[in-house]
């Protein structure tokens, strides 16, 4: 695969790109520009989650990076999808886009490890924020069965939740 007029990297080129993507200056149509040229390098959960931490520079137009992350979330590509939930959970787990991102995680369908893993992952710190919404997720038929059990699994091993609150966690995971 051709970078940028070079021969593909490596894993650990990638992971450096990623971070030094992260640094530079841009305004952020560049940015944007430059993130979807380097999307065909991401192919692994650690190049993909160095990548979404390196978008605080575009995290600062969410008018622009916002609907370009809840797009990745219907993109039949696993890494791309896992890009977008672990991004909008580092840059938009927060008021006023909080509802909207559970709403949109609850859509993703993947039987892909790594997706399901940043879904339960992105419950889990969505529970940490915000309990009473995010428990309304948690409950049996709203989310795809594989990942309510992650994210149950992700809130029972966080030391955030009380253990009162990881008892109910306990309940509700085993509930009919």
């Amino acid at each position: 695969m051709d970078f940028y007029g070079y021969e593909a990297p490596s894993y650990e080129e990638v992971i450096v790109i990623y971070k030094l993507f992260g640094l530079l200056r841009l305004n952020s149509e560049e940015a944007l520009s430059h993130l979807i040229r380097l999307l065909p390098y991401n192919e692994s959960w650690a190049t993909n989650d160095t990548l979404a931490s390196s978008l605080n520079h575009l995290s600062k137009n969410p008018d622009l990076l916002y609907p370009f992350l809840l797009a990745l979330l219907k993109s039949p590509q696993p890494y791309e999808q896992r890009l977008g939930i672990v991004s909008l959970m580092l840059h938009f787990l927060e008021v006023p886009t909080f509802d909207e991102v559970l709403e949109a995680w609850s859509k993703v369908e993947s039987d892909h490890y790594y997706v399901i893993m940043a879904l339960g992952w992105g419950y889990a710190s969505a529970y940490c924020k915000h309990r009473e919404k995010t428990l309304e997720y948690l409950q049996r038929g709203r989310l795809q069965e594989s990942v309510r059990r992650k994210a149950i699994q992700k809130c029972i091993e966080s030391r955030i939740p009380t253990e009162v609150e990881k008892h109910m966690l306990r309940t509700l995971r085993s509930a009919p």
